[in-house]
């Protein structure tokens, strides 16, 4: 008998010992994500430290980091949203964190561009402390609508508040400064190739119906940085497929995490070299 309750207990403690170490592993491994999802999305050389801050009614908010391809039109940024006693509101779109809006009543907020194109956005708690990281792409504007290019060059990204009209003339935007090394080649006519850690966008009159762009390392190794035609890439990420505007049309593909843009020797378009 007392063998076996020393048997019992022998089990009882490795049991212990087993779901002690699955909760540890379960509490610790959100940190690691944390801590990668910051050094994938702002590498400390990069991403410029912003403390622009609105009050919006009980909201606070406040753009922390930024990362932007002024030429290609490519960013991604990092807000914190805190509210007087709570914690703010979101509305999901998808259950990976993608939201479409903050904020709830008169004060229902998005974050928003002020040009046509892409943009999305996830949210996450720290405390009462809400973390918005956004990534959004933009067209060519309209050169011959000023309003709309000086929209883009003074307050690219701005917050559209439900209570405030004047929040869609950019009363709560947000100027970004390139900071994301980005390089510009010219192309056949008036066509052009920007490239930066954060992505490419090539720029052209008419509509492009075949572009291979590939980056040649040092040792003469390719990838495919975006094929229009099949519309995909090598680097992981999301393709903008041709967007016609009064700009003409703007290819864009935004990179998933940042590439090391100091290991590309070399620019290839449909086989041949450009830059």
């Amino acid at each position: 008998m007392i063998v076996e309750k020393k048997k019992y207990f022998i089990l009882i403690g490795v049991l212990l010992l087993v779901v002690a170490g699955i909760i540890a592993f379960f509490v610790i491994k959100p940190k690691k994500n944390k801590a990668k999802i910051e050094k994938v999305h702002f590498s400390n050389s990069q991403a410029e430290i912003n403390n622009k801050t609105y009050e919006i009614g009980d909201y606070t908010v406040a753009l922390k980091k930024s990362i932007y391809s002024k030429k290609g039109r490519i960013g991604k940024l990092l807000f914190e949203v805190t509210k007087k006693d709570g914690k703010p509101e979101i509305k999901k779109i998808a259950g990976d964190g993608r939201i479409s809006s903050f904020g709830a009543g008169d004060n229902w907020m998005m974050i928003t561009m002020s040009a046509s194109g892409t943009i999305s956005s996830t949210a996450s708690y720290e405390g009462d402390k809400l973390k918005i990281f956004t990534e959004f792409s933009m067209n060519a504007p309209d050169e011959s609508n000023p309003d709309e290019v000086e929209a883009i060059e003074n307050y690219p990204i701005y917050i559209y508040c439900k209570n405030d009209e004047d929040s869609d003339d950019g009363k709560y935007g947000f100027k970004l400064e390139e900071n994301s090394d980005e390089k510009e080649i010219k192309l056949l006519g008036s066509q052009r190739l920007v490239y930066s850690p954060l992505g490419l966008t090539i720029y052209s009159d008419a509509r492009i119906g075949r572009a291979l762009v590939e980056f040649e390392n040092a040792k003469g190794k390719k990838k495919v940085a975006m094929d229009v035609e099949k519309e995909s890439s090598d680097i992981a990420g999301f393709f903008g497929s041709g967007c016609g505007t009064g700009a003409g049309y703007t290819y864009q593909y935004t990179f998933k995490n940042l590439y090391d843009v100091s290991k590309i020797k070399k620019v290839y378009v449909n086989g041949k070299c450009v830059g």
